[in-house]
């Protein structure tokens, strides 16, 4: 299995002008992941949960955050110091609101082990439920906004919709072959998923 690294197209800087947030492992004692979008950073805890807990940390707040110190294609060599708190952190993601996010003031430090197979494994992952959300984002921000559209909509484009984006997040929660999981999802994408843009409201690929 190939690591997903920069130049690769599900591979994402994990760089912000505001808020960013790291998904922690008190297990590894390492940042895995940057994610600057806080329903993204929950949902992927909740799709890597079946293999590793990851605590998700406000991170831009740290005294001595930076992009130059940390982004994505080094965090998992960064740890944070003084972690009694959030160790302590053991909810369950289906119960975690936005209001549990700790905001993270202390410093980002460096963090011992070596990188092996499984957090390769587990990041490439975390890319994958990252991109995968991101296509769908756009349609889920419409429909949040255009109930008022159903009315003149073909019948069953959500329920598609929907069933699409049901799968594709199942295959990165249970399923394993990470390369025969990208296949998949990348076709569900391209044929199956409807598309938001500026030239038609909804269009069905």
């Amino acid at each position: 299995m190939n690591e997903v690294k920069p130049g690769h197209k599900y591979f994402d800087w994990g760089y912000s002008e505001s808020e960013l947030y790291a998904l922690y492992s008190p297990v590894l004692d390492k940042i895995m992941f940057l994610c600057n979008n806080l329903d993204h950073a929950i949902s992927l805890g909740l799709l890597i949960s079946s293999r590793i807990h990851l605590v998700p940390i406000r991170i831009d707040q740290s005294i001595n955050y930076s992009k130059e110190l940390i982004d994505n294609s080094c965090c998992f060599f960064k740890t944070l110091d003084t972690l009694e708190s959030i160790k302590k952190l053991n909810y369950p993601y289906f119960r975690m609101f936005k209001h549990d996010i700790v905001n993270y003031k202390n410093k980002i430090v460096e963090s011992s082990g070596n990188i092996s197979d499984k957090i390769v494994n587990i990041r490439n992952f975390l890319f994958l439920g990252n991109w995968t959300l991101e296509q769908f984002d756009d349609v889920d921000f419409a429909l949040k906004y255009s109930q008022e559209l159903l009315p003149i909509l073909p019948d069953g484009i959500f329920h598609s919709y929907y069933r699409t984006k049901k799968k594709c997040l199942e295959k990165i929660y249970l399923e394993e072959d990470f390369d025969k999981i990208c296949d998949f999802i990348e076709t569900e994408v391209k044929y199956n998923s409807i598309r938001y843009g500026p030239s038609n409201i909804f269009s069905v690929e």
